[in-house]
């Protein structure tokens, strides 16, 4: 099968995952002691620099996203949640009832922490199965070169959760699962 709207998955899973209801908005709905009112998103960014923010940099690299994305005409997204639909709908029909697909869970291997935020968006392939609503298990499959973790994802039909387990209990037997990260090893490891 062709899944030409893959193309378009970034712009599919932020229509859908941006238009999801009664999420909180962080910086206008987060009381804390320091915080009595809504916060300045580019203030709060500023301050994250140098550790001064009491919301965490991808809390507020997700409220700028949702800011960009409610600026989106709302035909634009329609369209996007239109191929959403689609997508979901040829997939299901090519997993039917025993089959699975099997992605790389990232395109590269596991970024260093905040390293995602200066790279061009990769989240492509769990972000829009994700956006789908089905079952998706992530199967470690060792350590890259760099000693950084890659993986796959596995996604069956909804309601088929099991295909996705019996699959990634069959690959971590076959290729040992998961692996400690080498900078995370102490001497009495082996």
């Amino acid at each position: 099968a062709e899944f030409t709207e893959l193309k378009n998955s970034q712009e599919i899973s932020r229509a859908v995952l941006f238009n999801l209801k009664n999420i909180p908005d962080v910086l206008n709905e987060t009381k804390t002691i320091y915080y009595k009112k809504s916060q300045d998103l580019w203030n709060e960014i500023l301050k994250s620099f140098i550790g001064q923010s009491a919301f965490s940099l991808m809390a507020l690299t997700h409220s700028f996203m949702n800011m960009i994305y409610k600026k989106i005409p709302a035909e634009k997204t329609q369209l996007y949640i239109r191929q959403n639909k689609n997508l979901k709908e040829k997939i299901i029909e090519a997993l039917g009832q025993n089959g699975v697909l099997i992605l790389p869970t990232y395109p590269t291997a596991a970024h260093y922490h905040y390293q995602s935020l200066i790279r061009k968006p990769g989240d492509c392939y769990c972000t829009i199965i994700t956006s789908l609503g089905l079952p998706a298990t992530n199967i470690p499959m060792g350590l890259n070169k760099k000693g950084l973790p890659i993986g796959f994802q596995v996604i069956a039909a909804p309601y088929q959760d099991r295909l996705c387990f019996a699959v990634a209990q069959e690959l971590e037997r076959a290729f040992g699962g998961w692996v400690q990260p080498p900078c995370l090893q102490t001497p009495t490891d082996s």
